[in-house]
């Protein structure tokens, strides 16, 4: 039995205990969630991690949290990244681009900035408006577009407002799948503010379409990026850390960079890569029986 998230979690390992199945693996894709955001939960957390006999995490930062505050063996705990296929993630239309820079009102020579992530308070956004604030006083052509839907957009929106930058930050809305490398396409740079995220698919999406990335030094980003040579990392919670990146990676040779993003994303983040070390679990665990 193999459980994916919290809420599967719980209910599958009674089901596989009480039907007496042998392996119970599951993947804890939200580490820090709760021990940020509802601690109450974190007993349900130790439960499920004392009746599962595997359990993935998704970067090493997460595997060493659950080593370090909830005192799981070692052994117990085995770190795959999420994968994704790269053709749908990839497939970026010219002219879907075009449209996209007209919808959006962004200029031939603005250098564009991009955030895919909910507008809810772990992802950053407070930091981004902050980082944006410093990046257009430097840079007054950059746009910002926010793509996103959640409770926290009316804040996100008086923070923009507050700092006059509502002719530089766009608040995007939800863009259709389809049209998401497309949206990818027409960044010259990608910013993730996430705290205590384990694993950012939009960080990764971003790098498998060769867009450089700024991200906050968390999670599977800590895995994969090399600070200057494939990305540029920055401290969690700081509007400085992330504009001082970004006026790095500003400065840098984008191109090298996101041609080395994407070729570090489709090594580590490739659905085939995910694949076998999900089996390989399965292996370890069926050769102890």
């Amino acid at each position: 039995m193999h459980c994916n998230l919290f809420d599967d979690s719980v209910p599958g390992l009674i089901a596989a205990f009480a039907a007496g199945v042998p392996i119970r693996v599951i993947t804890r894709q939200d580490t820090g969630f709760h021990w940020m955001h509802a601690p109450r939960w974190l007993w349900v957390d130790r439960w499920n991690a004392r009746m599962a006999t595997d359990i993935i995490t998704v970067s090493n930062e997460a595997r060493q949290h659950l080593i370090d505050n909830e005192r799981l063996p070692a052994a117990k705990i085995t770190m795959v990244h999420n994968g994704i296929p790269p053709g749908p993630h990839t497939a970026l239309d010219p002219a879907a681009m075009a449209a996209l820079r007209a919808r959006f009102g962004i200029q031939e020579h603005s250098p564009v900035i991009g955030t895919v992530a909910r507008f809810i308070p772990w992802k950053g956004y407070r930091h981004i408006v902050d980082a944006a604030r410093i990046i257009i006083q430097r840079h007054p052509r950059a746009r910002f577009l926010l793509c996103g839907q959640g409770d926290q957009q009316p804040e996100v929106r008086r923070w923009i407002e507050e700092a006059g930058l509502q002719d530089h930050v766009v608040l995007t809305g939800r863009i259709e799948r389809s049209l998401m490398p497309s949206f990818y396409g027409m960044l010259d740079a990608y910013m993730h503010a996430a705290v205590l995220e384990p694993f950012g698919l939009v960080y990764a999406e971003a790098m498998m379409n060769g867009v450089p990335v700024v991200s906050t030094d968390t999670g599977a980003a800590h895995d994969a990026i090399t600070d200057g040579v494939n990305g540029m990392l920055a401290a969690e919670r700081s509007g400085e850390a992330l504009a001082g990146a970004m006026e790095r990676l500003l400065a840098a040779d984008r191109r090298a960079i996101g041609e080395a993003g994407r070729s570090t994303a489709l090594r580590m983040y490739a659905f085939d890569t995910m694949w076998e070390g999900t089996m390989a679990v399965y292996r370890n665990a069926l050769g102890r029986r």
